[in-house]
């Protein structure tokens, strides 16, 4: 095997296959035995006809499962059809797969799992919206009920207001589409609250509750390897994004729109983990989809052996912490 060819097997859809099946797979079995599900889940648009926390551990993994596979499938098309990141699709999606269940709360369902490939969409349909008005009115209303699955995701709602609008000749017309798209999940969840359960004033407080519960940043670390393999992952983000961010001319217009979106979303996704500690867990799951969009063009198609080595012990450090799990 040639030196530029080394480690070339990292990014191989065989071997990231693989170790998506084993993170699953030890994730489905940590749920049976050290893990159990949280007991204080809360999906806003779903409080009052159905409530999460009643679910059998089963029916959550199952729905995660479910989901995961949903996402996997957007994940897939957007990026042979426009963002056309690393050397194969199947890659992006293992990749997504791994990460998303590098954390073993993850196999449970919340708000966050139905959430996070509608915010992947919303993103996704900015980078269109000079196309067709259809493409803004989707990014707000998909943003919009996202953050009806869970509320703190309302802090992209302005993000996706930027990118649509800058993507497209801004215009009253537009700025309307985009604020009436938004409110129009919240105006149809109120008039049935208000004509199912008379709480409107209730649910929107405990909306804002929600969002209110800001602490000073934290970060849960359970073990050495814990530790170890969060250390790395800064190294990792803090090299991709330079990385990328340098090659971002030589790039296809909308690919390097997408990359930069999909960094800004790792960014505001970071912070909402870190000063939202109950969100910790969840959040990993729409952590993944922008991460594994980063990951999978970092080694890029260079042949850059050192960017394989690094993505190799990413993995590495992620099943060493999966393994101390265990323990």
């Amino acid at each position: 095997m040639t030196s530029k060819n080394k480690y070339s097997f990292v990014s191989s859809p065989l071997f990231l296959g693989l170790a998506a099946i084993l993170a699953t797979a030890s994730s489905l079995f940590l749920s049976g035995g050290k893990y159990s599900m949280p007991s204080n889940e809360w999906i806003p648009l779903l409080s009052g006809f159905t409530d999460i926390n009643f679910y059998s551990a089963t029916t959550s993994v199952l729905l995660t499962i479910a989901f995961t596979g949903i996402t996997s499938v957007i994940l897939y098309n957007l990026n042979s059809r426009h963002v056309v990141t690393g050397k194969s699709s199947m890659s992006l999606v293992f990749l997504y797969v791994i990460l998303q269940f590098s954390s073993p709360s993850t196999i449970f369902f919340s708000g966050v799992t139905v959430a996070a490939p509608l915010v992947l969409l919303s993103f996704s349909n900015t980078l269109v919206t000079n196309k067709d008005d259809r493409t803004i009115f989707n990014a707000s209303f998909l943003i919009s009920t996202a953050s009806l699955l869970d509320f703190k995701m309302v802090v992209f709602v302005l993000p996706v207001f930027y990118y649509s609008l800058r993507s497209n000749s801004f215009s009253i017309r537009n700025l309307f589409l985009s604020i009436g798209s938004f409110a129009l999940p919240y105006l149809l969840v109120f008039s049935l609250r208000h004509i199912f359960f008379q709480d409107t004033s209730l649910f929107a407080e405990l909306l804002w509750r929600d969002l209110a519960a800001l602490s000073a940043p934290q970060l849960k670390i359970e073990s050495v390897a814990n530790m170890v393999l969060l250390v790395y992952a800064l190294y990792i983000a803090y090299r991709s994004f330079s990385t990328l961010l340098l090659k971002l001319s030589s790039y296809k217009i909308v690919k390097a729109m997408a990359l930069v979106r999909f960094m800004v979303l790792v960014i505001i996704t970071s912070s909402i983990i870190l000063f939202y500690p109950q969100a910790d867990g969840n959040y990993i799951s729409l952590l993944a989809i922008p991460a594994s969009f980063l990951l999978n063009e970092y080694p890029g198609k260079d042949n850059s052996k050192n960017k394989r080595v690094e993505l190799l012990i990413l993995l590495i450090l992620i099943f060493l912490y999966r393994l101390s799990e265990f323990m």
